[in-house]
């Protein structure tokens, strides 16, 4: 199974291995999740406390054992709508700092030499190159 979408939607190796081996075992107590997942002990119950946080595990105590269970598969979309929105909200705020973070780097002092990397450093150059630029110039 591809699982890049599961990363590139923000959840972590850890998080995906816990809650495929949920799916996988359905109601379950901790020592199952750790043999299907490969976590470690020390870590599974931060994994399982910050997949609830997300909405996509939940848990129900019987005789004073946690039983942990995978939400549906959908529920996935609902937390990758959540994170949206959480960063246009992100989006919005840094825009509005835009104007004092130009105004601080101004105040800077200046190198005299830039070094760009890759096909993005690239692209940068050309952009401040093109800035100097004054109209009419080639």
């Amino acid at each position: 199974m591809d699982i890049t979408a599961l990363k590139e939607s923000g959840l972590t190796d850890g998080e995906i291995k816990t809650y495929l081996a949920l799916l996988e075992l359905g109601s379950s107590t901790v020592g199952p999740i750790l043999e299907r997942s490969g976590i470690t002990r020390s870590i599974i119950y931060r994994i399982l406390e910050k997949l609830s946080k997300k909405g996509l595990v939940s848990y129900i105590t019987k005789e004073k054992t946690k039983y942990y269970q995978a939400s549906q598969p959908d529920k996935l979309l609902d937390y990758i709508d959540s994170r949206e929105k959480e960063l246009q909200k992100n989006k919005k705020q840094v825009e509005k700092l835009i104007p004092e973070l130009i105004l601080k780097q101004s105040m800077a002092k200046k190198s005299e030499a830039s070094l760009y990397e890759g096909f993005k450093g690239l692209m940068t150059a050309y952009d401040k190159r093109y800035e100097k630029l004054k109209k009419g110039d080639e």
